[in-house]
């Protein structure tokens, strides 16, 4: 019987055949790093190209979701400060009147409000000759999101949606006062990830930005902002909203991610700040804030039970928690440098996460 390919072949296979060009991949558990692992490279510049370490700030895209928004609003549910059946338009005067000021705060959370899944919104504000990133682009691109009409009765479906997560974002705002990227640093960031983790707020100075510039990983080659892009974000319309928005914006490293997933894992076994949100969160079924796994062809491999649940980032990031086996796995890689092209990310993202099982049940190296 021919062995099965180990955990680093599938690494090296991947940067070889440039699915990315590198990464870091990492698995603990709560209390402890069981192992985590930098490979290949930043870029794909020959001769130039820095190695990717433990340290590399990756542009998490979609993880910014249940790590960073979802997080803000379950520590704000179990301190009693944020109501999930409140209607967006009584949090959110920008949305009273109109149809998405019906919607309930857990709608958005659970992606059940009946918008749909995405829209170029920064195109719009590009025709308009608008000045991107400024406060004016911020400010109309939540307007531009208000007015997206609803394709559901809020509650009926449920349909994966960014525009969900810009409104969610904003009604935290709202709601504490301060920019998001402010209020998640205060509240998870600072006393967790060190300085491993962050938003580029692009309105700020650009020594304000520049600081960790150099640790971070680069994605695309823009073609429409003409540059490649470091130490700013990726998706195109949390750009336009200068680089914090609820559905994208959050930077880390492994580290990092897997210390704001350790919150997750410990409220499903009734542990730590977010543990009284957790029945209303992580539910049997549909999750707020987070995935299951797909019956088939989950990209979180073979062994993801119903239980378990995590989420995948457009820039070729993922989290995978395992509550029963209490493992979180973090795969954090650049796949949309040079471009966005898809190289196989979904069928790496399967051989790697069943490689890290076999690792980790004896079985493999």
């Amino acid at each position: 019987m021919t062995p099965p390919d180990t955990l680093e072949s599938h690494l090296a296979r991947a940067v070889r055949t440039r699915v990315f060009p590198g990464g870091v991949l990492l698995a603990g558990n709560r209390r402890e790093v069981l192992f985590e692992r930098a490979f290949g490279r930043l870029d794909y510049e020959i001769g130039s190209a820095a190695p990717s370490a433990t340290e590399t700030l990756y542009d998490l895209a979609s993880l910014t979701k249940p790590l960073a928004t979802a997080a803000l609003a379950a520590l704000w549910f179990a301190r009693g400060e944020l109501d999930l059946d409140e209607r967006v338009g009584a949090m959110l005067p920008a949305a009273a009147g109109r149809p998405i000021g019906q919607v309930r705060i857990e709608h958005l959370l659970a992606h059940a409000s009946g918008l749909p899944d995405w829209r170029p919104l920064y195109k719009e504000l590009l025709g308009q000759g608008m000045e991107i990133p400024s406060p004016r682009s911020r400010d109309a691109l939540l307007e531009l999101t208000l007015q997206v009409p609803l394709e559901a009765e809020p509650g009926v479906r449920r349909r994966y949606s960014d525009l969900d997560y810009i409104i969610l974002g904003r009604l935290l705002e709202r709601i504490g006062g301060q920019r998001l990227d402010v209020l998640v640093d205060k509240q998870l960031l600072r006393p967790r990830t060190a300085d491993n983790a962050r938003y580029f707020n692009l309105l700020a100075s650009a020594e304000a930005r520049s600081s960790d510039a150099a640790r971070t990983a680069p994605s695309e080659s823009c073609p429409w902002r003409g540059r490649i892009l470091r130490a700013e974000v990726h998706d195109d319309n949390a750009w336009t909203g200068g680089g914090v928005e609820g559905h994208a914006g959050l930077f880390a490293a492994a580290g990092a991610a897997l210390s704001l997933a350790r919150l997750w894992l410990d409220a499903a076994h009734g542990h730590g700040p977010l543990a009284v949100a957790a029945a209303r969160f992580l539910p049997s079924g549909p999750t707020l804030g987070w995935d299951r796994p797909s019956e088939e062809g989950s990209q979180g491999g073979a062994h993801l039970g119903p239980d378990d649940f995590g989420h995948l980032g457009f820039t070729g990031t993922s989290v995978w928690i395992q509550p029963a086996a209490e493992r979180i796995v973090v795969l954090l890689t650049n796949r949309v440098h040079p471009d966005r092209e898809d190289r196989g990310i979904a069928e790496t993202r399967r051989l790697i996460h069943d490689a890290v099982h076999l690792q980790l049940s004896g079985g493999g190296a």
